[in-house]
């Protein structure tokens, strides 16, 4: 069960969450033309690109993908730990900007404007850093491992994605590997974004989400802050993703929205195992959701967390409050949900479906619920 799985984590959340406090001020990166980078498994070069050594500085989408791999341990480290290899980084300035310091051995690493020109160049399973900064662009992660981190701890580093086109999350990371990743195992990569603020504006139809993750994946997100203004923040279909110490917060829709398994985890599913799609394989799909811990979800238009459509996450030791729907709107799932403080929100703490399979008094035993407690 993915609820095991958060022991590896230790004795608490907090330990994930840094200083409130930002360390630097956004410094603007301009260009919002997105160029789309195609996928490659093996790793590509690290020198930068033309453009980039001519400075130019217009955002880029790179195909990577996700899948999963053990947590790291509890803790957000002071400093890049000796394992990870610091291939890339990320500066307003790219192979000009020498300000910031970078930690002991990653001196040689490539630098970029772009993240995702740096995504793209970096090697599987390496790191890529970025300075404090507002970058115009958005990332669609498929097929190769890759962490990105904000440098120094506590850099204010924003990926904003402001379009008029539909479908255009900010952050896009789908499956393909497999069932390992489909029950949050050891899939052939993993994604890995911490302490980077989202923000998100798309035109206003169905999977307007400020970070999309779908299909059979199992991505980290570590102390990100996330808003949407014209969809949910965190939209997830079919995927296992691990939130730990996030912020999703003032989106014009829901905070998350939770979904099962579909068309998309089926046929990443049958990769590794041939099913046939008009068989339910009932746990395999059953498992998807992901863990929510440790995050604060308020100020959202409607609910702060939907979970619909036979998802079963874990959520606990979260905060969900002043939504202006439910704290949770819990329609046919299932899943574990404890330690939660859900709290003036508009229309109750909890909303339940007849569909939902978990006792209500459980619910609310394992639960501080201030509020209504409704059957939809």
């Amino acid at each position: 069960m993915l609820a095991a799985s958060v022991a590896a984590f230790g004795s608490g959340i907090s330990d994930l969450l840094p200083s409130a406090a930002k360390a630097a001020s956004l410094v603007d990166v301009p260009g919002a033309t997105e160029a789309r980078v195609p996928s490659s498994s093996s790793s590509a070069a690290l020198a930068p690109s033309a453009a980039e050594t001519a400075g130019a500085a217009d955002a880029a989408s790179a195909e990577t993908s996700a899948a999963s791999a053990t947590p790291a341990a509890a803790g957000v480290a002071a400093a890049v730990p000796a394992a990870e290899v610091v291939a890339c980084f990320v500066s307003p300035g790219g192979a000009a900007d020498s300000a910031v310091e970078l930690p002991p051995g990653a001196e040689r690493a490539a630098r970029f404007s772009s993240v995702a020109a740096a995504v793209a160049a970096c090697p599987s399973g390496g790191v890529v850093l970025v300075a404090a900064g507002r970058y115009r662009e958005r990332l669609v992660l498929r097929g190769q491992a890759v962490t990105l981190k904000a440098w120094p701890q506590g850099a204010e580093v924003e990926l904003l994605w402001e379009t008029a086109q539909p479908y255009e999350s900010t952050v896009d990371i789908s499956g393909g590997g497999g069932t390992a990743a489909a029950l949050g195992g050891g899939g052939g990569g993993q994604v890995v974004l911490e302490g980077l603020t989202i923000r998100h504006a798309s035109k206003s139809v169905a999977n307007n989400f400020g970070v999309y993750v779908h299909g059979a994946c199992s991505p980290r997100l570590l102390d990100c802050d996330i808003s949407s203004r014209t969809g949910a923040g965190v939209g997830v279909e079919g995927a296992s993703p691990w939130l730990l110490g996030c912020r999703v917060h003032d989106c014009a829709r829901q905070g998350l929205a939770i979904f099962g398994g579909g068309a998309e985890l089926m046929a990443d599913l049958n990769l590794d195992l041939s099913l046939d799609t008009a068989v339910d394989p009932g746990l395999l799909t059953g498992m998807t959701g992901g863990v929510v811990q440790g995050c604060d979800v308020y100020g959202n238009a409607l609910d702060g967390v939907l979970v619909r459509g036979g998802a079963a996450p874990d959520l606990m030791d979260n905060k969900v409050h002043d939504n202006k729907g439910s704290g949770f709107n819990l329609q046919d799932c299932s899943g574990r949900y404890s330690g939660n403080v859900v709290y003036d929100n508009a229309r109750g703490a909890v909303s339940i479906s007849p569909l939902f399979e978990l006792d209500s008094g459980d619910l609310a035993g394992s639960n501080s619920l201030r509020g209504l407690l409704r059957r939809l």
